[in-house]
């Protein structure tokens, strides 16, 4: 399975066909669950290369409460986008850098929870120029992550670079 998670970070796994999904469906399913038992993180392992082998629209790998993906465009302008797609959430950025071959975007907003109390929710986004001059994407929000709002961040900054 490590080698399934390495083609996927490298982005070798870009558009596989219905049957090549079903097949690595069919074997990361089956060497997640006898790697890691029924775990809990068997199965977000599972999930995340299952979003991946179907062919998803983003195309991202989601495990431990980090969504990861790869990107055709250059580091700075998939930074950028970063920016543009939390700011447009409704997220003050609180810290950005941007360096020779990465960047980070921090920043926050306020959310109520379940109790109804108003509480700090912050987004993580690294950026990591990668092969053939794409970038690796990161996306973690809050402590725990959260699969739903990482993927609606990660659909705003591909909108935002198809622009």
């Amino acid at each position: 399975m490590h080698s399934m998670e390495s083609a996927i970070k490298t982005g070798a796994m870009r558009s596989p066909s219905r049957r090549t999904g079903a097949l690595l469906l069919l074997f990361a399913m089956t060497a997640a669950m006898t790697t890691a038992g029924c775990s809990r993180t068997g199965a977000f392992a599972t999930l995340g290369l299952a979003t991946v082998a179907t062919g998803g629209v983003a195309g991202y790998y989601y495990a431990k409460g980090d969504l990861e993906s790869n990107l055709d465009y250059d580091f700075e302008s998939v930074h950028r986008a970063a920016i543009d797609s939390v700011k447009s959430s409704g997220y003050e950025v609180t810290e950005e850098v941007l360096e020779k071959s990465g960047g980070k975007v921090i920043a926050h907003r306020q959310v109520t929870n379940d109790k109804g109390e108003n509480e700090d929710e912050r987004v993580l986004i690294k950026t990591k120029s990668a092969d053939a001059g794409g970038t690796h994407v990161s996306i973690r929000i809050g402590i725990w992550g959260g699969e739903e709002s990482s993927s609606a961040i990660l659909s705003s900054i591909e909108q935002i670079l198809n622009r």
